[in-house]
């Protein structure tokens, strides 16, 4: 069936929107966050700060395996995906080519979801009050 992707910077609700679409889809976790931390668990160096060469080269595979195992009769939503593999060679000045011809070839459904920053976070955490932005 259908894959869609939302992306988006670090902390602007991906995940938690994953967490609620779960129920009625198939959702797929972000993978660099599964890199990292399997080679922190195990001591690899395949992590930004160690070698973003490696940890890119893990995402792209991590990233198509996730892609190839979406059962071909759900729809499935992934948290970021194989085109977030070239915002990371480009962010460490590494070569894109790996992961744009990877997005060429691994494709979403259109549109791809974006996930944008809130402007600012939730002041009031009392859950019997209206919410204050």
């Amino acid at each position: 069936m259908a894959r869609f992707v939302i992306t988006g910077g670090l902390g602007v609700g991906k995940t938690s929107v994953l967490s609620l679409l779960k129920p009625r889809y198939e959702t797929v976790a972000e993978p660099a966050r599964e890199v990292i931390a399997e080679h922190r668990h195990t001591s690899g160096e395949a992590t930004l700060d160690h070698r973003p060469e490696l940890f890119v080269e893990m995402l792209i595979s991590r990233s198509i395996e996730n892609h190839t195992a979406a059962s071909p009769s759900a729809l499935t939503v992934f948290d970021r995906g194989v085109p977030d593999c070239i915002a990371y060679a480009m962010a460490y000045e590494l070569d894109p080519g790996p992961a744009l011809e990877a997005a060429s070839r691994y494709r979403y459904e259109d549109p791809v979801f974006i996930a944008s920053p809130w402007c600012r976070h939730r002041v009031n955490t009392d859950p019997l009050s209206p919410p204050e932005f």
